[in-house]
C-alpha cells in the first residue's frame, strides 16, 4: 500500500515542456550557450508557465470484492431431492423455489393433523353449547378447548415441516453452480448452491491509521483489475471499521461499486485508488526544479532575465511537482536549459516559433 499524488495538468503546460526536445537536440548551440552565459550573452531556454491546478492526494491499495449479500444454500432438513428448479448462473427473486425434497410423509401427517383438529374443534363447540344448558360441566369444556389448541399447534408444526421440504431463495440474487443431483439425499450440512446479490459489490481494503482523519463516507474510489484492462470502476467509501488492527496499525474500510451488468465477481482482487484530498496548488514541470542538498530552487524569467528563486517542494507526480512556497501562479519558469544559467543572465525563450507565438498571444510567457 502506498500514497501517490496526481496533478491534473492542462494541455498548454504539457505542450510547453514537450517541445523541449527541440532545444536539447541543438548540441552545438548548447555548447555555445554555455560559453555565452559566462560572457553576459543571451542564453536560449525552454520555458513553461507555473499553473494553479487541482492536486489529488491518492492512496493506493489492493482490495477484495464480495457480494452485498451472499449465502451458501442448504436445506433445513434431511430428505431426497425430487425437483431442481433453478439454472446455474440464473438471476432469481426472493422466495423463488430452488429445490424440492420428498414430502409425501409430511403431507400425510398434515392431513391427519388437520382431521384431528376438526374433530377437536367440533367436540369443543358441542360441549360449549351443552354447557349453556348445564348438561356439561365447565371442567370438560376447558379440557376440550385445550385439546383443540393442541391440535391447532400440531397442524402448525406439521405445516412448518412441510415447508422445510422446499428450499427457497432468501433474497434476490444470482445462483452459483449446482452441487447436488436429482435423487440425492441431503441434510442441513449439504451445500446445494450459492446465492449472491452482485448488483452492488462491496470492496474491502485496509488503510493505515495515519489517514483516519481523511476517511469519511462518500469519498470516491476508483478500481481497476487485469480482467478488464483499461477500464476503471468507480464507487464510494461507505463504511469504516470501528477498530484499528493493533498489529498492522490499519483500519478496514468498505466501499460499494455499482455492478448492475454483473461483470465483476465476488472474490476478485482490485487495485484501489482512494482520493484523500483535492486542493488547488502551483505546479511546474519537474525538469525545472534543481535540488542542491537540502535546497531546492528554480529560475524564473523576469524582463528577459533569469532570476533564481528558492522554493519549497510539495507532492510529486509523473512529470510535475507541486511548489508549496516560493512561486506564484503565472510566473514563467525555465523548464530546460537552466544548467547554463546564472542569476541575472539574459535569456531567450525558444519553444519553437509557433509555440512562442501562441504563448505570447495568451500572455503566458515573456517575449
Amino acid at each position: 500500500m502506498r500514497v501517490i499524488y496526481q496533478v491534473l495538468i492542462a494541455a498548454p503546460l504539457v505542450a510547453a515542456v514537450g517541445v523541449g526536445g527541440y532545444w536539447l537536440n541543438q548540441g552545438a548551440d548548447g555548447g555555445a550557450d554555455m560559453a555565452a552565459a559566462f560572457q553576459g550573452r543571451t542564453v536560449t531556454v525552454v520555458a513553461a508557465e507555473a499553473r494553479l491546478e487541482s492536486v489529488r492526494d491518492v492512496f493506493e491499495a489492493t482490495g477484495t470484492t464480495r457480494a452485498r449479500e451472499a449465502v451458501r444454500v442448504v436445506p433445513e432438513t434431511t430428505g431426497r431431492v425430487t425437483a431442481i428448479r433453478f439454472d446455474e448462473g440464473e438471476w432469481v427473486g426472493a422466495g423463488k423455489i430452488l429445490v424440492e425434497l420428498d414430502s409425501q410423509s409430511q403431507r400425510a401427517e398434515l392431513a391427519e393433523a388437520r382431521a384431528r383438529l376438526e374433530d377437536a374443534r367440533a367436540r369443543y363447540e358441542r360441549a360449549r353449547s351443552l354447557r349453556e344448558t348445564g348438561a356439561v360441566p365447565q371442567q370438560e369444556v376447558d379440557s376440550l378447548e385445550a385439546a383443540m389448541l393442541v391440535a391447532e399447534a400440531q397442524v402448525g408444526l406439521t405445516e412448518i415441516r412441510l415447508r422445510d421440504r422446499v428450499v427457497r431463495a432468501p433474497f434476490d440474487g444470482v445462483v452459483g453452480l449446482r452441487e447436488i443431483s436429482l435423487g440425492a439425499y441431503v441434510d442441513p450440512q449439504t451445500v446445494i448452491t450459492t446465492l449472491d446479490d452482485t448488483d452492488v459489490l462491496r470492496l474491502t481494503f485496509s488503510v493505515p491509521e495515519r489517514y483516519l482523519g481523511f476517511l469519511r463516507p462518500g469519498i470516491e474510489i476508483q478500481a481497476r483489475t487485469p480482467g478488464f484492462a483499461g477500464e476503471t470502476f468507480t464507487g464510494q467509501l461507505r463504511r469504516v471499521d470501528s477498530r484499528v488492527d493493533p498489529v498492522t496499525r490499519s483500519v478496514r474500510v468498505q466501499s460499494e461499486i455499482d455492478n448492475a451488468d454483473r461483470r465483476l465477481k465476488p472474490g476478485m482482487f482490485l487495485q484501489v485508488e482512494l482520493e484523500l484530498e483535492r486542493r488547488e496548488a502551483v505546479v511546474v514541470p519537474e525538469e525545472s526544479v534543481i535540488v542542491d542538498g537540502p535546497t531546492a530552487y528554480l529560475y524564473i524569467v523576469v524582463d528577459g532575465k533569469a532570476r533564481r528563486v528558492d522554493v519549497e517542494l510539495g507532492r510529486r507526480t509523473r512529470g510535475f511537482v507541486e511548489i508549496a512556497a516560493g512561486l506564484e501562479p503565472g510566473e514563467v519558469v525555465v523548464a530546460l536549459g537552466h544548467q547554463h544559467l546564472r542569476d541575472g543572465a539574459a535569456v531567450r525563450i525558444r519553444n519553437g516559433d509557433e509555440e512562442v507565438a501562441a504563448q505570447r498571444d495568451t500572455g503566458r510567457i515573456d517575449g
